[in-house]
């Protein structure tokens, strides 16, 4: 068997590209965001990363900026999103305006955004190990494109907290997408 090293963004691309679109174009809303959730909690962070709130009046116009902006950067990325333009908006509202709020109210401290919900809750760490048990377990309600990444895991010795021996795994990032919103 070869083994081949792929980035996560390649390996994203990859799943994204080859994914059926057809079977994307006719999914519901919410499986898309659900599967989507990730990337735009990403696409949040770096676009809160990258803006200025001092720039606004007041929270609401800039909340309402960002939520617009961030909306039309999914969908640009993610066509099959486009005709759940206001699910979308209201999504990113309901789930994100208080992240947006308080990185406005800290006039646009990054530290403080990295301690923030939206940076932690979804955080992916290439390096951890997971119970490969565990991830097995998980995937096997998987769809098919992630359950075909079980064979590629690598078997790394480990010990659980009560120190005994068990098979671990470092996850690429859309399983840990995965995972996470399952």
């Amino acid at each position: 068997m070869k083994i081949i090293k792929l980035t996560e963004a390649q390996l994203s691309n990859i799943i994204k590209n080859n994914f059926n679109k057809s079977f994307k174009k006719n999914m519901s809303f919410e499986d898309l965001i659900k599967e989507k959730t990730p990337f735009l909690t990403t696409t949040i962070e770096e676009y809160l990363m990258s803006s200025s709130p001092k720039n606004w009046e007041d929270e609401f116009d800039y909340a309402t900026d960002v939520i617009n902006e961030i909306t039309d950067i999914f969908i640009f990325e993610f066509d099959e999103m486009g005709k759940y333009y206001d699910e979308l908006v209201e999504y990113i509202k309901m789930n994100y305006s208080d992240d947006i709020f308080e990185y406005y109210s800290n006039n646009g401290d990054k530290a403080n955004l990295k301690e923030n919900k939206i940076m932690n809750e979804n955080y992916y760490e290439p390096d951890k190990l997971y119970d490969k048990e565990y991830v097995i377990s998980i995937l096997k309600k998987a769809p098919r494109h992630l359950k075909s990444l079980l064979n590629k895991l690598d078997d790394i010795p480990c010990k659980n907290s009560k120190g005994e021996s068990r098979r671990c795994t470092k996850i690429p990032a859309v399983l840990h997408a995965y995972m996470w919103d399952r």
